[in-house]
């Protein structure tokens, strides 16, 4: 796994469950952390969930994010992640992504699925970019970015595109993204 992958960004949470969550958890979701609450957390089926204000996930120090679901470690790449608070006027702590480093786990590959129906959340503060980035992708193995399991690209529109599987191969992409404030 890989995530924010040199993109300019501020990552709050990355979470991955093995099944598509409902409109209306989505919805929930989105409520929630726009207003900064975390309670009602769908956790069916929730197999990845990284948070950078928990501190069973990142206790503030150290270069290891740690999924808290299946424990796969996220180690620090390239650069010296900062966690920061106060973006955007939120009190959520944060990593700050300035295009220079990213979080990378090489092992344990096998203990999120993300081959079938999955849905991915990442909870982000939008920067503009200047060049198309890679913000999250599941590697572990010798083919392409764009040939994973799933990889997730933050273009210039402010959009993101989709690409998933090698032999199945599809994608997707989503509306353009506000810049300047949170985004899920």
């Amino acid at each position: 796994y890989a995530a924010s992958y040199f993109a300019n960004v501020d990552v709050a949470y990355i979470r991955v469950w093995n099944r598509l969550l409902s409109d209306e958890e989505a919805m929930q979701l989105y409520e929630e952390h726009s207003a900064h609450k975390y309670e009602g957390i769908a956790t069916d089926g929730l197999v990845f969930h990284l948070d950078s204000s928990n501190p069973i996930s990142y206790p503030g120090g150290g270069e290891i994010w740690t999924d808290m679901v299946s424990g796969v470690a996220m180690t620090a790449q390239s650069a010296t992640l900062d966690l920061v608070a106060d973006v955007g006027g939120s009190s959520i702590k944060s990593f700050r992504m300035d295009g220079m480093g990213y979080f990378l786990s090489d092992d344990n590959y096998d203990k999120v699925d993300m081959a079938g129906p999955t849905t991915l959340i990442i909870w982000y503060y939008n920067q503009n970019l200047a060049e198309r980035d890679t913000i999250f992708e599941k590697a572990g193995t010798s083919y392409r970015s764009y040939e994973q399991e799933i990889a997730v690209t933050w273009e210039t529109s402010r959009t993101w595109s989709f690409f998933s599987r090698y032999d199945d191969f599809d994608s997707a992409g989503t509306t353009a993204h506000y810049s300047n404030q949170w985004n899920m």
